[in-house]
């Protein structure tokens, strides 16, 4: 197989947000009266805002309040998030790079100037808000590519969460995964690609696949 476009998520993927995660959930969680169960700070790591929502089992109303209260406690967290070890090398290679996360513009661009992470690497970005749709939708996935003008047969996705397989599995994009931030291997199975640290996702792309 021949790449020559790369498209990470975010969150798990680029960044280790794992802490700031888990604070922001036990925060909003004392004020509510939920606890943060293995299972939750799951839902919360890999899957959407409105999976979480449904996991806290709140009215309608009260989904909503809780939901905007876990990003608060998020913003004011986000100093405990980091860049995953080998990210760096990876986002400063002459790779034609995309990224697509459920984060929005504002939370997007926030992380990009406290990471010190240059937005003009990207050749195409698509952020919740940016769409109708937020993966694993596979319209993201498609937004970003059109920017990047690549092919779907010659696009890797490489992500952390089941939400990232679902939209690539959707959008006829081969996936790779990004086993540094996941926690549960099994639910990529059929996955083209399993990457144990960014720095694989690099030799990948000089050696085996990409056009740089």
């Amino acid at each position: 197989m021949k790449y020559s476009a790369l498209i990470l998520d975010m969150d798990g993927t680029i960044v280790d947000s794992l802490d700031a995660v888990e604070g922001a959930l036990k925060k909003a969680g004392e004020k509510w009266g939920i606890a943060v169960t293995p299972k939750l700070l799951d839902i919360a790591l890999y899957s959407s805002g409105d999976d979480l929502g449904r996991a806290v089992n709140l009215s309608g109303g009260d989904e909503k309040i809780f939901l905007a209260d876990v990003a608060r406690a998020y913003h004011e967290m986000a100093h405990l998030s980091k860049l995953f070890p080998g990210i760096r090398g990876l986002l400063e290679a002459k790779i034609s790079l995309g990224i697509v996360t459920n984060e929005n513009r504002t939370e997007l661009r926030h992380n990009f100037k406290r990471l010190e992470i240059d937005e003009s690497v990207f050749g195409g970005i698509c952020c919740a808000g940016d769409t109708p749709f937020i993966k694993p939708h596979p319209y993201p996935l498609q937004y970003c590519m059109g920017q990047m003008g690549a092919a779907r047969e010659s696009t890797l996705f490489v992500g952390d969460g089941r939400a990232d397989f679902l939209a690539a599995k959707a959008a006829g994009v081969s996936f790779g995964v990004a086993l540094w931030g996941v926690r549960d291997v099994s639910l990529f199975e059929g996955a083209q690609h399993f990457f144990e640290k960014p720095g694989e996702v690099l030799r990948f792309a000089q050696v085996l696949g990409f056009r740089l």
